[in-house]
């Protein structure tokens, strides 16, 4: 789930983090049933001479998912590959399946579509809102030499309108208003030195009577009002509280920890952040509308894949991708 060509954008840190799918602020678990059902589908079709490929597996949730669909005594070897770092320790525990059961599963980090070897082995091409992040030329001629003869295939990819693209809108605008360069987190940082005078009783009697002080009470209030106002306005702003508790709680600390380790601890809240906001841009970017979703089925049928199919992936009611299905023989 990493673009195969671009700067990494934040999914080395993200992977690392134990993440098991893109989507956390939007599901808990392995997404929702009918995205389980369509990956349980096609590990029912799956053999033990089958090679799995992932494109942009990230930490292995979904070929943990589907070697824990697999049918009894079928083994099929499950590959992975993704450009970003990865942490595959995050498949243990996980409950999407045994990694050590039904199917051998190997991950590859620091490897972009790009680099795939013309093999010519893989049995079925998979992939879950990742390839179309490094849909380059270069990455469509590896697929073409990496997959077998006879392939199946299923995509999910990201849709213009679909919920994650609404949701990731929103998430951004309140990003974007959080690290604005008179936003949240410099108004926070502002207030470091008072919240370390205001731990005991002569600071906080001698803020009371600085004009300074105040001003910068009032902006680091006024910060927090603009975004409440802001989430209040959107759809899905629920983000503005996640972020807001983390401040809280970071700020809350200073006089334990200090004004030096809370300047560390803000800096890196504003790099995770500004890492999440690279995400969200990226996903926008890639989801895809009509037209480029025919020109996807397109460039598949020209790779040999028939009867391809295009439908749209639902869950609690609300689009969250396309599908693309289909399979070549040659």
């Amino acid at each position: 789930m990493t673009s195969a060509g671009a700067p990494d954008s934040g999914w080395s840190s993200y992977w690392a983090q134990g993440h098991l799918h893109s989507c956390p602020t939007s599901f808990s678990g392995f997404y929702g049933p009918n995205t389980q059902a369509l990956w349980q589908r096609l590990a029912a079709k799956l053999v033990d001479t089958d090679r799995v490929l992932e494109l942009g597996c990230g930490n292995g949730g979904l070929l943990t998912f589907i070697a824990g669909q697999l049918r009894a005594g079928e083994s099929p070897r499950l590959v992975g590959v993704d450009a970003a770092e990865l942490n595959p320790s995050a498949m243990r525990g996980s409950g999407t399946g045994d990694p050590d059961g039904a199917g051998q599963i190997t991950l590859r980090a620091n490897t972009p579509f790009e680099s795939l070897e013309p093999t010519r082995e893989f049995t079925a091409l998979v992939s879950q809102f990742a390839f179309e992040y490094g849909a380059t030329e270069a990455a469509w001629a590896a697929i073409s030499g990496a997959i077998a003869p006879r392939c199946m295939l299923c995509w999910v990819v990201h849709k213009r309108g679909s919920r994650l693209e609404q949701v990731a809108q929103d998430e951004a605008l309140l990003l974007r208003t959080v690290l604005a360069p008179d936003g949240l987190l410099v108004r926070a940082s502002e207030m470091l030195p008072l919240l370390m005078h205001a731990a005991t009783e002569e600071g906080r009697r001698a803020l009371n009577g600085n004009p300074a002080a105040v001003a910068v009470r009032s902006h680091y209030n006024a910060a927090v009002s603009e975004l409440i106002e802001r989430a209040r306005a959107l759809t899905y702003g629920g983000y503005a509280e996640e972020v807001l508790q983390r401040l809280s709680v970071l700020l809350g600390g200073v006089p334990q920890i200090g004004i030096s380790q809370a300047r560390v601890e803000l800096q890196q809240l504003d790099s995770e952040l500004s890492a999440h906001l690279a995400r969200l841009d990226a996903l926008c970017a890639s989801a895809l509308d009509g037209t480029a979703i025919d020109q996807y089925q397109a460039r598949l049928e020209r790779l040999g894949f028939r009867g391809m199919s295009i439908s749209v992936l639902s869950e609690q009611g609300a689009e969250m991708g396309w599908v693309l299905e289909g399979l070549r023989e040659q």
